[in-house]
Formats: structure tokens, C-alpha cells, sequence
């Protein structure tokens, strides 16, 4: 349904807007208030990437359909600080996830302009109460996966040819990139090696987000490097390239179908209970390399592209991913650990790849039984 305003219709976010744009003008002006503080301009609506926006938008549209629903009007910071402290509390004992919370406060800040980008200053109770949801019930998060399980997977995957998937894994533990990113990579954005030029030169990178795609990380950063820093892999890398047309998607395997091998190699190697996602091999790349030493934590830091050895701890859980390693049937630790001895000669010979471990079969679930119908 649309508002009107004279003549002309108001879409369901310019009233998102508007309502939310309503409590500028009750709260102690930093400037002169105007029309403009009402609206949002151009810079301001694109200032997060669309799919961020969107999600903004359902997330304060929502909250103003519970203010409408509860009768709980604000007019004021303070009111609306009351407002969104009642709503985290229906929220926790829901058992809505704290990121909602998060997030509710983002789009908040991101309908009001920016003046509530430092909400902990602007709606302290707010803040106070999100810090007690997150201690009471943290935010459940990815875990590592096992550099020997991936070599388990990528053991199975070589068994079914699977040789673009699993390099494509292999690519995404060792260089820490999202899914997206990886699957998204354009053939020019492998850059070969140059080694005549120098020590520096001799391995494959991949350049991220370049600047004239005109597309941002999801950080907002642009040009990103990550080298692919093990030489074994160039002749792979080479052979995937090859004379390809620059602007081809590089992987010829798509997303859905990756996810479909990846879901379907770790339930055939028994590793269920790893609850295994794509997103893990980001979080299992660093855990491993950390825990092995191979890389000093600014230089992992910097591979992630994690702003802060903060947000480096949530990624980088050493000791989970030995606990998430005991999670694997014996007899897989065992296959991936022959495959990992020789991974990048069975990758070029995947016919010489060690025959799959025999798994117990799980018991079948017992039929429920019926009751049986007394006769008439």
C-alpha cells in the first residue's frame, strides 16, 4: 500500500524513511533541520552495497509494523531507545539470534543518516541490553574445517573426476576466501607469475574487486591481492587459465553445484557431525595455518582481509579445529592423511588415489508402528 503526498505515490521505503526520519527533528539538532534531514540523498541510500539496503529495509519496516502492532509510539531518542529495549527482550525470548539485534540497530542507523552510527552514545539502553543478549546467548559461528577432512574430500572428489571442485576447494583453504569471491573470479583476475622479474614474482595472485569492475568488497576496499603462495599449484593454475577468453567466469563448475559436491563428499566420508558449510574452509585456511605457525597473525590478518586482530580471533580457533578434527571417523583421518602426503601428484594422477575407506553403514531408523484398528 502506498502513502500519498499530494499527487505522489510514497513507496514503502521513502515511509521507512520518512517515520524513521520523523525523530531527527525531535532530537537535539547538530545542524539546522530541513526537508533533507527527512530523506535520505543518493550518497547516503548507496553508501551499503544493495543486498545490505534491502535487508535494512525489512528490518526497519518491520520494526515500525511492531511499534504499529504494540501501539508503542516515540517521538523522541529516549522513546525510541524504550522502544527497541522492549523489542530486544521479545526478540531474546524468542530465541531470535543476537545478529538480529545487531543488525536492527544498523538499519536504524543507516535510515537516520548516520546520527545514530555510534548508537551506543545515542540509545544507551539499547547497547547496554544487546551486550547482555550477546553474553547470554553469543552468536553461533562457523567452525574451522580440517585441512586432513578436506583432503578426505578432495580424495572422494577425485574419485568422481571431480578435479575442478576439488581445486577450487583446495584454492579456497589456502588463500581464506568467501565462497562468493572465488566463485565470482572472471579469468583476468588470476594473474600469472612473472619469475624473471624477480623472487617476488613467482606465484599466482588473484586480484580482487579491481577498480575499474567498479564493484567494492564487501569491506568497501578495492584492488584486494591475495597471492597463491605454493608453487605446486601453478600448473593447475595454469591449465584452468589456459588461452581462455579474460571476461569467462574462471570456474566452469558452478556455485549450486559446489555446494552440492561439498554436501554430498563430506556426508559420503561420514563427517556429519562437522555440520560442514563452504564457509568453513575460510575459517579452517587460518586456523590451520596459526596453528602450524606458517604465517605470523599480521600476515593472516592481512590474507583475510580482517581489519582488526579482533575479528582475526573469531576466525582463527586453533584449538576447535583439533576438537573438530577428533569429530572424524578414524578411518578417514587415516584416508586423508595418505592423500595430503601426496595431494598435488594425485591431483595431476587422480587414478593413483588411495581407495575410499569402507564406513560403517548407519542403522536404518525402525519403522513406527501402527496401532491396529479395533474392530467395529
Amino acid at each position: 500500500m502506498y502513502l500519498s503526498q499530494g499527487r505522489q505515490p510514497i513507496s514503502p521505503h521513502t515511509l521507512v524513511c520518512h517515520s524513521i526520519g520523523a525523530v531527527i527533528a525531535a532530537a537535539p539538532p547538530p545542524e539546522p533541520t530541513s526537508q533533507a534531514t527527512e530523506f535520505m540523498t543518493y550518497l547516503e541510500r548507496t553508501a551499503v552495497r544493495e543486498p545490505t539496503a534491502q535487508d535494512y529495509q525489512t528490518r526497519a519496516r518491520e520494526f515500525l509494523d511492531w511499534c504499529l502492532l504494540q501501539q508503542v509510539t516515540w517521538n523522541t531518542l529516549a522513546e525510541l531507545d524504550h522502544a527497541v529495549v522492549v523489542l530486544y527482550d521479545e526478540m531474546y525470548f524468542k530465541q531470535r539470534s543476537v545478529a538480529d539485534g545487531t543488525k536492527l540497530l544498523a538499519s536504524l542507523a543507516h535510515f537516520l543518516s548516520g546520527r545514530l552510527s555510534d548508537h551506543r552514545l545515542v540509545l544507551p539502553r539499547a547497547s547496554r541490553a544487546l551486550a547482555s543478549w550477546s553474553r547470554q546467548a553469543p552468536q553461533k559461528q562457523r567452525l574451522p574445517f580440517p585441512y586432513i577432512a578436506l583432503c578426505a574430500l578432495v580424495g572422494w572428489l577425485l574419485h568422481k573426476s571431480q578435479i575442478v571442485a576439488a581445486l577450487n576447494f583446495l584454492i579456497q583453504f589456502h588463500t581464506y576466501l568467501r565462497p562468493g569471491a572465488l566463485d565470482g573470479l572472471r579469468v583476468r583476475q588470476l594473474v600469472r607469475p612473472t619469475p624473471q622479474a624477480g623472487k617476488a614474482y613467482k606465484f599466482w595472485g588473484i586480484l580482487l574487486n579491481p577498480m575499474e569492475d567498479q564493484v567494492p568488497g564487501k569491506t568497501g576496499l578495492w584492488d584486494q591481492a591475495v597471492l597463491i603462495d605454493d608453487p605446486q599449484f601453478n600448473p593447475f593454475l595454469e591449465a584452468l587459465v589456459g588461452d581462455r577468453n579474460p571476461e569467462d567466469k574462471l570456474w566452469p563448475t558452478s556455485a549450486r553445484q559446489l555446494i552440492d559436491l561439498f554436501q554430498q563428499g563430506t556426508l559420503a566420508m561420514g563427517m556429519a557431525a562437522l555440520h560442514p558449510c563452504r564457509y568453513g574452509l575460510r575459517h579452517g585456511g587460518v586456523s590451520e595455518d596459526l596453528l602450524a605457525e606458517k604465517r605470523p597473525r599480521p600476515e593472516a590478518q592481512a590474507r583475510g582481509g580482517w581489519a582488526s586482530l579482533t575479528s582475526l580471533k573469531r576466525y582463527g580457533k586453533q584449538t576447535r579445529l583439533m576438537a573438530e578434527l577428533r569429530k572424524v571417523p578414524p578411518e578417514v583421518v587415516d584416508f586423508g592423511t595418505a592423500v595430503s602426503q601426496q595431494l598435488f601428484h594425485f591431483l595431476a594422477h587422480p587414478n593413483e588415489v588411495p581407495p575410499l575407506p569402507s564406513l560403517p553403514v548407519a542403522a536404518a531408523p525402525k519403522a513406527k508402528r501402527q496401532r491396529r484398528q479395533k474392530a467395529a
